[in-house]
């Protein structure tokens, strides 16, 4: 969930901004380092691949946490879905995936 949260405020900094909405992550952050917008978006950036990493090596054992709990074929197949990414779109076009290396997050 830090990873979707952490995506969305910087997607929408600008936007939240400019309405005064101050319950964003990149402000909050801004605020409080006296950083630039830049370098409060480089730090979130890194925290997300970091979050991903960590989110990856957990998912790889799956399959040995389903093996121990004596999964059915249908409870392997449900948890193993949760694990793929979820984006509208598909493939290398998509708009998570356009705007994540816009913003230097893929």
């Amino acid at each position: 969930m830090d990873i979707l949260a952490h995506c969305n405020d910087v997607h929408g900094v600008e936007r939240e901004e400019a309405r005064g909405d101050i319950p964003n992550l990149v402000l909050v952050l801004e605020a409080a380092s006296g950083r630039s917008h830049e370098q409060v978006i480089d730090g979130i950036r890194h925290g997300v691949g970091r979050l991903a990493e960590e989110f990856q090596r957990l998912a790889a054992g799956t399959p040995a946490v389903c093996e121990r709990l004596s999964c059915d074929p249908y409870e392997r197949v449900s948890t193993e879905r949760h694990l793929r990414p979820r984006c509208p779109g598909s493939g290398s076009r998509s708009r998570c995936n356009v705007r994540g290396r816009e913003l230097g997050m893929m």
